[in-house]
């Protein structure tokens, strides 16, 4: 019986487990063996045992102490109340909220290996296209069948999307929320911080499920900032092809980011900005965004 093995080599045994010892084991076998051709060949009080080992329950569930026994009555018609499964499916429910907590944590850290970094497909012979096996879904256990069950992870997590008082979420929406956010365009990487405050507020950003919506004239200006930022370093690269510039292609979006940047904090009454920037990017930040004269750039 490897359950009554496994119980029996602990060195400090639960009361109720006291008779799972060495010198008993053989005789455990025994009626296990018994109770598997016919449970009804060894006494309710094994049965009950046997039944919850089977079951999956834990050291010290696993025997029920049976009733005094009445004056007059054998211990054969002794009545042993059976032995309610709660604590297993207890224990079932417990396991599975952990495996979804290892998932939400695997995506949190690893999740940046799955994104699509590359939209266009131009390197794609040069990234590992291979799922990371604690990313897949599969390997916790789940299956389409247990997609919408839900789990509240509100006391296992400080932040996020799953925090406390979101309450019960479906399994699919919990895996679809983790891609969107950690396997989807953007790669985040921040599981490595020490700080716990840092981390949550990391989390807090990322998870929390709120796109910022631009109006139609906001759309268009960032584009103009963008091509602007992209025909400034197309005419250097022309004007000055043999020149170390310090260019900033395949960063253009800097100069849109920064020119929003900028507007929110104004907008939120800071009167100066200090830039301090290493070479790369500077003149294109002077002409864009500092909106310095072209004649002063170039004189």
């Amino acid at each position: 019986l490897p359950s009554a093995r496994r119980l029996s080599s602990k060195p400090a045994p639960h009361p109720f487990d006291s008779f799972l010892s060495g010198n008993s084991s053989v005789y455990v076998e025994d009626m296990y063996a018994a109770w598997k051709q016919a449970p009804e060949s060894v006494h309710k009080s094994w049965q009950s045992v046997f039944s919850s080992m089977e079951a999956g329950a834990l050291p010290g569930q696993t025997f029920v102490p049976p009733p005094s026994i009445r004056a007059g009555a054998s211990l054969t018609s002794a009545a042993v109340p059976e032995r309610s499964l709660a604590p297993a499916a207890a224990t079932s429910s417990a396991v599975e909220h952990m495996k979804v907590m290892q998932l939400v944590q695997a995506y949190q850290t690893r999740g940046h290996n799955v994104c699509d970094l590359d939209p266009l497909g131009m390197y794609e012979a040069d990234l590992d296209g291979t799922t990371p096996p604690d990313l897949e879904v599969a390997n916790y256990g789940f299956t389409e069948a247990d997609m919408d069950k839900e789990y509240d992870l509100g006391h296992l997590v400080g932040s996020g999307f799953l925090a406390q008082g979101r309450g019960p979420v479906k399994l699919r929406d919990i895996i679809t929320r983790l891609r969107e956010v950690y396997a989807s365009k953007v790669g985040v990487e921040y599981m490595h911080i020490w700080d716990y405050e840092q981390t949550n507020w990391i989390r807090d950003k990322i998870e929390t499920p709120h796109q910022v919506a631009f109006t139609e004239e906001e759309r268009r200006l960032i584009m103009r900032n963008l091509a602007r930022s992209d025909h400034f370093e197309s005419f250097l690269a022309g004007k000055f092809s043999l020149a170390k510039r310090f260019g900033l292609e395949g960063c253009e979006v800097l100069i849109p980011g920064m020119e929003e940047l900028i507007n929110e904090a104004v907008s939120r009454g800071v009167e100066n900005v200090v830039l301090g920037m290493a070479h790369r990017g500077r003149l294109n930040v002077l002409a864009n965004v500092c909106r310095k004269p072209m004649e002063q750039i170039f004189a």
